[in-house]
Formats: structure tokens, sequence, C-alpha cells
């Protein structure tokens, strides 16, 4: 019978051939060219593209991957290439030992991911190897067709996680854009799932230090609606800078805070969007260009017009297929107020029917000789019809059909009620009834 010490030595040894062959076996391993052709077959297994790295160091429980690629074009992953810097691959050890790599963690440093959503089943949004997780430091992910746009960011950080129904995760990114859009300070979270493409939280500062924030859900099979109960928020100082990013315009100014909860679908081809907003908005200018009246050009009230500033309300507003229509637009300063409907297309055409109460001050502006075409509340405001037309980026305002008339000739207008004037409202000059012949 052997003695307890040879048994224990005996033991020993073996823990350490173990331990050795943990140790030393699989670096041994890992410098052999077929046990990389074997790695690199079991990727192209597992996700159904093509597997390419430079060099693989590790031990029994990861590898370390340099100069790791992932093409997935031709397959029917929304992945369509992923490509690290430095790749670590956490795996279970006994499936190896039977030829079968069974990843558990991925965890990237630099590289670029790029995804493309072309709607379809969501389990195809997914992973591209069966790793329960991956992680990305300092990379950058790129989005193809987001309703038709293209989302970047830089310096992303990214955890994507497998749950029971599919996948979550989260994100940040130090800088980035949405088309042409910049973005900076982004944040958010999403999750996949039967459902499609769901995002949590979306945070970033967009252009005038604006600060957005936006979750919905992007149904992927759907093509004819494929966004569902969005909620977006910007609030902006800057309205003059974010619209000129937008390419909307740089004629309003001020600042603003709008909401809006939507469905439907957006992009540069079709925007058909069906939902309802408030927009809280305060300090606004604008300036418009107006029509030439003779006798009326150069007048203080065509200065108040031309550059307004100063206006602040909430207005609420109507999401309609292709345009933001407003129902009212109660806007005022210290010198008007103004009311009426707008509509505003996504092609940047305005359109709007509207009126103006000028304040006593302002309306001193109006040249004597068209005082008394105007008519004035109880209040002693004076009441302006137009109309606001034309683009966002060169907005024109008419001062109205019965305005207009009455300007035409303001050389009759000097004859004051009796003329033009006094025609319009029922005035005006009249025949000396003939007394009948005796």
């Amino acid at each position: 019978m052997k003695s307890p010490i040879r048994i224990i030595i005996g033991l020993i040894g073996v823990l350490v051939l173990v331990a050795v062959g943990f140790l030393v076996v699989p670096r041994l391993l890992y410098v052999l060219p077929p046990f990389k052709s074997w790695v690199a077959g079991q990727i192209d297994k597992q996700s159904g593209g093509k597997f390419s790295f430079d060099a693989i160091q590790g031990d029994a429980f990861e590898a370390r991957l340099a100069g790791a690629h992932l093409d997935l074009a031709e397959g029917k992953s929304h992945v369509v290439q992923a490509k690290f810097n430095d790749l670590t691959a956490t795996f279970e050890l006994l499936p190896v030992a039977i030829l079968q790599l069974d990843l558990k963690e991925l965890k990237a440093v630099g590289g670029e991911v790029v995804l493309k959503l072309a709607g379809a089943n969501y389990e195809e949004v997914r992973l591209p190897v069966t790793a329960e997780s991956l992680t990305m430091e300092n990379g950058r992910l790129v989005i193809q067709n987001l309703q038709g746009y293209e989302c970047v960011l830089d310096e992303c950080q990214l955890s994507v996680f497998s749950t029971e129904s599919g996948k979550k995760g989260d994100f940040s990114a130090t800088s980035g854009s949405v088309g042409v859009i910049d973005l900076t300070g982004i944040s958010g979270s999403f999750e996949f799932g039967p459902e499609g493409l769901k995002v949590t939280t979306f945070q970033a500062v967009i252009p005038g230090e604006s600060a957005l924030t936006l979750d919905g859900l992007l149904a992927l099979g759907e093509e004819g609606a494929p966004v569902k109960d969005a909620n977006l928020s910007v609030n902006t100082q800057d309205v003059q800078a974010l619209l000129t990013a937008l390419g909307y315009s740089d004629r309003f100014g001020g600042a603003a805070e709008v909401t809006a909860t939507f469905s439907g679908h957006y992009s540069p081809e079709a925007k058909n969007l069906q939902g309802e907003g408030t927009a809280k908005l305060s300090g606004i200018s604008a300036k418009v260009d107006l029509p030439s009246y003779p006798g009326f050009d150069g007048s203080g009230i065509f200065d108040d017009l031309s550059s307004i500033s100063g206006l602040g309300g909430e207005v609420p507003f109507q999401l309609e297929a292709d345009q933001i229509a407003v129902s009212s637009l109660p806007l005022a300063n210290e010198k008007m107020k103004i009311s009426g409907a707008l509509t505003i297309g996504y092609d940047k055409i305005i359109s709007g029917e509207h009126t103006l109460l000028a304040s006593p001050a302002m309306a001193s502006g109006i040249p004597s000789v068209a005082q008394e075409v105007f008519k004035k509340n109880g209040d002693g405001w004076t009441e302006i019809p137009f109309n606001f037309k034309g683009t966002s980026n060169a907005p024109v305002t008419d001062a109205g059909s019965v305005v207009s008339k009455a300007l035409m000739n303001p050389v009759n207008a000097v004859k004051g009620v009796g003329g033009i004037f006094g025609g319009l409202f029922g005035g005006g000059d009249k025949k000396k009834e003939e007394k009948p012949a005796e």
C-alpha cells in the first residue's frame, strides 16, 4: 500500500500537469496555422460570413485576437461587417475539446461595426456569432438605412446582451451624425424583440446647443409605418442655428421647447407622419419679405413687420402626412398679437391666413391716409389681415385681399373715406338725390 505522502505527491503532480496543460498547451496550440484556420471556420459557420484575423494569443479560457474582421455583406444578418483592433473572446473549454467553439463574451477595443436596417425579422438583427454579449470600447458604430439616413457614432461605447426574447443594450458616443445633422454627447439604450427595434432612450446635443431626446419603436417588418409611438423633445436656445443646420431657414431666431408624439414614416423619399405636439416659443424673431405698396414703403409699420422680434407663445400643432399644421398661432409681443392658421410642409412650402393686432403705438406707423381702412378692436388695437406664404427659406407676407385692394391706388386714398377706402366699407361719395320736378 502506498503511503499517504506518496498519494498526496502524486495528486499534486497530476494537478501540476493539468495546470501546465491548461496554461501551456493552448499557448502552443494558438500558434499553429491549422488551429487558426479552425477558429476562422467556426466563426464563418456561426455567422454565415467570412472571418479573418492577424494573430491570436491567450490561455485556456480566453483568446485575444488582433485585427479581427468579420464580413457579412452577403449574409442574412443585419450586421454588414465588424472589424476590431483588438478582440478578446471568452469561451467554454469543454466544447473546444470536442472541436466546437462556444463563445460567451466578446470584448472589443477600437474598430467599426456596420449595421444595416432593411426591414426583416428581428432575429436577423443579432450578434453575428453565438456569444451572449458584446462590448466595444472607443469604436465606431455605423447604422445604415435608419429611415433612409445613415447614423454614425464615433468613439462609441457599445454593450449588447442576449435576453429571453431578443437582445438589449446601451451605447454612448462623444460625437456622431444622422444624415447631415451633427450630434455630440450621445447616449441611449435599446431592445430588439418580436415587435422590432425599440429605442428606450436616446439623448444628444444637436446644432444650436439643442437638447434632443427620443424614444419609440421601429417595426422592422413593416415598410408602410415603420415608426410607432415615438416621443420627441427638442429644447433649443438658438432656433436660427438649428433651422439653418436642418436646411429649413436662416430667417427665424429665438428659443423653443418642442415636444411631439407621432407614428408613421419619415425618409428622404417619403414623409408621412401622424401625431401632435406643442411648441413653447420665446424671443422669436422673423425676417420676412413684404410686397411693395406705393406710399407705404419705408413707413414705420413696414419696418416693424419686415423685422419682427420678441414674439412668444405656446403653439399646438398636428403632424398630418407631409406637413405640420397649426390651427391656432397665438404669438405676441408688446407691439403686436398674431393669430390664425399655418401649414409648414416638409418640402419647406408655407401657407397661412392670419390677423395681426397692432398696438396703438405700432398702428401709428400706418400712413394717415390709410388709417380709416383698418378696423379696431375693443381695446383700440388695429386689425390687419395678412397671408403668410412662400418657403421657409424665403417667407413672404401679403397684407390680405382687403388691404391689397385698398392700396392699389394710393392716389385715390388721399380722398379719404369718400374714396376707395370708403367704398370698401360701404361709405364713399354718393350722388345727391335729385328732387322730382314739381
